[in-house]
């Protein structure tokens, strides 16, 4: 079959991809709020102007 051509084909187009230059980093990066806590599994909600945080408790009992 081809597979010398679709080899070569794979490699060029792999190559061109890598070659690409990266995009730069936003000016100014986002700051996440440190929230004090050691919870697994956060989800955050938010309800009009109000957020709510909920966490599995899973890492008290672990296996069950």
């Amino acid at each position: 079959m081809n597979c010398p051509i679709l080899s070569l084909l794979v490699t060029l187009v792999l190559a061109s991809v890598a070659s690409q230059p990266l995009p730069a980093a936003p000016a100014d990066p986002a700051h996440n709020p440190i929230i004090w806590a050691d919870v697994p599994d956060i989800s955050v909600m938010r309800v009009g102007k109000t957020y709510y945080m909920s966490s599995t408790t899973m890492h008290m009992s672990p296996g069950l």
